[in-house]
């Protein structure tokens, strides 16, 4: 979803979240501040998307190992670092502080225009300070490493960005090479990639710019789009039981069917964990060294 650019955009980061769900997601991402420089790049570029960002709060311990960051946050009058002592047990405590902060921002901005609020953080403890912004007529947009997102927060936001996409896009642009941690049994062969990359971008791209793809329509799609996968309805639908057989897609929520009102139909969406969808859509090298993207893509 992309807004008018004179939207403002006020953002809330839960740091640690943000480096845990990227470290698990990448291999060496290096010292603190060498990731910082790739995040903050990405959480820019994804405010870009949504409007324009008016400033940024983010949260950590600063008194830890995360020191380091803040001067690069410092460097951008955008980005606004936020202390938040660690609990005694040790864990922290960003969560409880950015759901009051959000709270409090709400009832604050409440006059119009709202500013819309983007969330970079994945756990579901978030969904209640989403859903008061919700009810007070603010737009919430989440930026989270996909296998971070709580299903329950990603249904409520406004907008979900995948942070993983954008970190690497940041890192392309800044000329660095990212090593995915994928395991070797779940790293796709190119025959793999082959047979599904058209689906799978087809796929991303309706889940994109839509509110969820459902399954008639999606096999419906890839019939007229995409007749390799079923030119036939039938095949079309085989074609979607496979994927979901082999870990590509599952099945998401029942909806309501706009054109038949009291009944529902099946939604479909794609397993961003998965070792091959992560391949196509992060242009990740396969072992024999040949990209997606170097793929015929009709």
């Amino acid at each position: 979803m992309s807004n008018q650019s004179t939207t403002p955009v006020v953002a809330f980061v839960d740091w640690p979240n943000v480096d845990r769900g990227l470290r698990r997601y990448f291999q060496g991402l290096g010292q603190p501040e060498e990731l910082a420089r790739l995040a903050l790049s990405a959480i820019e570029a994804i405010s870009a998307q949504v409007g324009s960002l008016e400033y940024a709060r983010v949260y950590a311990d600063w008194r830890t190992a995360y020191s380091n960051v803040v001067p690069l946050l410092d460097a951008d009058y955008k980005f606004r670092h936020t202390l938040v002592p660690r609990k005694a047990s040790g864990g922290d405590r960003c969560d409880a502080t950015i759901v009051a902060d959000i709270v409090d921002f709400t009832h604050e901005r409440a006059f119009e225009p709202r500013p819309a609020i983007l969330l970079c953080a994945g756990d579901a403890d978030y969904a209640v300070a989403v859903r008061r912004a919700l009810e007070r007529g603010f737009e919430v947009h989440v930026a989270s490493v996909m296998t971070s997102l709580s299903p329950e927060l990603g249904n409520l936001a406004t907008a979900v960005y995948p942070l993983q996409r954008y970190f690497s896009d940041s890192a392309r642009q800044a000329g660095t090479q990212l090593t995915p941690n994928i395991s070797p049994e779940d790293f796709p062969s190119l025959n793999e990639i082959r047979r599904w990359s058209a689906f799978i971008r087809l796929l991303d791209r309706r889940s994109q710019i839509l509110d969820y793809v459902t399954l008639p329509y999606f096999a419906r799609l890839i019939s007229e789009a995409r007749p390799q996968y079923g030119k036939a309805a039938r095949e079309a639908y085989d074609t979607i039981e496979e994927s979901i057989n082999l870990g590509i897609t599952r099945y998401g929520a029942r909806v309501q069917n706009p054109g038949k009102p009291g009944n529902f139909v099946q939604t479909i969406e794609l397993v961003e964990e998965r070792g091959l969808v992560r391949c196509v859509l992060e242009n990740i090298k396969v072992p024999s060294e040949i990209s997606p993207d170097t793929l015929p893509s009709n």
